[in-house]
């Protein structure tokens, strides 16, 4: 839990590692699957927080979260510059799980929209609904099978992971959607944001929520 409780207040360096995967489908061995870790960096190191991601079939992934050795084979074909550095954070990744001994704590689905100026990136907005949260912690030896991932110690202890379909799933269903704008850093604010978040007649619409995370 120290690593969670380290990310949750946002304590300088804290790591987030996750796995995602798009569509309602559940996951099969050849699945396309991003591992990814987010490094919080406090405003006083004068260090931007950082992510940092690699994409490979789900059995791969798999074999990488086990702690077996990871290989130039394990990822597509891609210039070998390219190439090293997705090992090389694979390797940095791995070293996180295996040493910290580190298993999913939160499971989250949701459906998304997304919208941005094909002619620039600048901004980037995105609503999510239907975000469900569940409790992804599970005892060694009580989950197996496809949509599982084994353990570092023999035994499963990676939850079975929600379809996102909302059919039949446990859990916690956020009452609220979730509308996230992403600025790049050389750009003002859009005057419709401040519009928004000012007005006291869309308080009903949208609530600012500093620091909010669907993962934690």
């Amino acid at each position: 839990m120290s690593s969670y409780s380290s990310r949750l207040v946002r304590e300088e360096g804290a790591e987030l590692i996750r796995y995602r995967w798009y569509g309602c489908q559940g996951l099969d061995s050849k699945q396309p699957t991003y591992l990814e870790r987010k490094t919080h960096h406090q405003a006083w190191t004068g260090c931007q927080s950082s992510k940092e991601r690699v994409l490979l079939p789900y059995n791969h992934m798999r074999t990488i979260l086990r702690g077996l050795p990871v290989s130039a084979d394990l990822f597509s074909a891609k210039p070998e510059h390219l190439l090293n550095r997705e090992v090389e954070c694979a390797r940095s990744i791995q070293d996180a799980v295996v040493s910290q001994k580190l298993s999913p704590s939160i499971g989250t689905s949701y459906w998304r929209c997304a919208f941005q100026d094909e002619r620039d990136n600048y901004l980037r907005v995105t609503i999510d609904t239907g975000v469900r949260l569940t409790d992804a912690r599970v005892r060694a030896g009580t989950c197996s099978g496809e949509g599982a991932v084994a353990g570092f110690d023999g035994g499963d202890r990676f939850a079975s992971i929600p379809s996102g379909t909302g059919q039949g799933e446990t859990g916690h269903l956020l009452p609220c959607a979730i509308l996230e704008v992403k600025l790049k850093n050389d750009h003002g604010i859009p005057s419709w944001i401040h519009d928004l978040t000012d007005n006291a007649s869309h308080k009903t619409l949208a609530q600012e929520v500093p620091k909010f995370s669907k993962f934690l």
